[in-house]
């Protein structure tokens, strides 16, 4: 599990499981503190998604994040399973800058020298 911060939103990453032949997806979770109540942002639609990004997020803020995967109710098994969650992850976004887009970093080599 990673997450790499930008202004206003965070992306989660994370390796797929193995079993993706079920109907199922992973859910997202975050949290203001490391032990703190963890609430669901997002679910993915299936089992193939290794990312999300969880956006609408204040700046210069830490936020820490937990996933799990989830198999939803199918011909064969009605329930719907969980996995335990993954460790935790945080990461701080980012201050807005004064970077246009594509250059959050300050590497303008790929600037033309106009303006827009």
């Amino acid at each position: 599990l990673a997450a790499a911060p930008a202004a206003h939103r965070i992306l989660v990453t994370w390796e797929p499981i193995e079993y993706a032949v079920d109907p199922g997806g992973y859910e997202v979770y975050v949290s203001a503190t490391a032990e703190g109540t963890y609430i669901p942002v997002d679910t993915t639609p299936d089992k193939t998604a290794t990312s999300r990004e969880v956006d609408g997020l204040a700046n210069e803020t830490a936020y820490y994040f937990k996933v799990r995967t989830m198999t939803w109710g199918h011909g064969d098994n009605f329930n719907t399973l969980v996995s335990d969650f993954t460790g935790v992850v945080s990461a701080t976004t980012r201050s807005e800058g004064i970077f246009a887009d594509g250059f959050e970093s300050g590497d303008c080599s790929a600037w033309s020298g106009e303006y827009p």
